[in-house]
């Protein structure tokens, strides 16, 4: 699988990934789309502490999963038939964020020394 890529799932859902972002990241990174996107959390989320996060979030009927696993890094997934605009809408956003630019080296089990783009991570 490509870096940056949009494929089906195997249910058939849209899915879009970027591999280089670290599991310490996720909170971050949900965090900022969340707040870009105007999504709110919905339910629980999934995790298994150690090499899947998974946390659904809507707009409004519409619902989509952030996750981030160790084989496939952050992952955005169609939960709802019509998530598919808001799967590209928070791919077009992620390609244009710092989190486009995690240094493709990084290494899954660890942090960044530095926020991507930039800066100690504390704006």
């Amino acid at each position: 699988m490509a870096d940056n890529s949009f494929y089906r799932d195997a249910s058939g859902r849209l899915t879009f990934e970027i591999f280089n972002i670290p599991g310490e990241s996720y909170s971050a990174i949900c965090s900022d789309v969340a707040g870009a996107l105007q999504l709110r959390r919905t339910g629980m989320p999934i995790t298994d502490f150690l090499s899947f996060l998974s946390q659904d979030y809507r707009p409004g009927s519409e619902v989509v999963a952030l996750e981030w696993d160790n084989w496939s890094g952050f992952i955005v997934v169609a939960k709802t038939p019509g998530a598919k605009p808001l799967v590209e809408a928070i791919a077009e956003w992620l390609l244009n964020s710092k989190w486009a630019n995690v240094p493709k080296n990084t290494y899954h089990g660890e942090a960044p020394n530095e926020a991507p783009g930039g800066g100690s991570g504390d704006s």
